[in-house]
């Protein structure tokens, strides 16, 4: 299944945005309501990562990380090379932006 454009926006901004939630909710001071959506926001990250690089390396799953919330393709990604073939990249990386669109109830 294809993902509509705006609901692949959506993931990856909230892809790029990852490590800016991690950091607010680590130091706290966040009102309650925005606190709970931070931690949902990251737990859906984190457990698309874990599903979709199932034992994996944490370095892989920092990759494509990185390559979802910058928007790479298999031949400018940092992740190519663990990955080794073009198909299981964009397999891989496919796989997480749903589940990721899954977890954060926008399909």
């Amino acid at each position: 299944m294809r993902l509509e454009k705006s609901v692949y926006d959506l993931v990856v901004a909230t892809v790029a945005d990852y490590e800016r939630m991690n950091r607010m909710v680590v130091q706290g001071g966040l009102p309650p309501d925005q606190m709970v959506v931070f931690v949902r926001k990251i737990s859906a990250i984190d457990h698309a990562l874990t599903v979709v690089c199932d034992g994996e390396r944490e370095e892989v799953k920092r990759a494509l990380l990185s390559d979802i919330a910058e928007r790479r393709g298999y031949d400018r990604s940092r992740s190519k090379e663990l990955f080794g073939s073009r198909k299981l990249f964009y397999a891989r990386k496919g796989q997480a932006v749903h589940f990721i669109a899954r977890m954060m109830d926008l399909i």
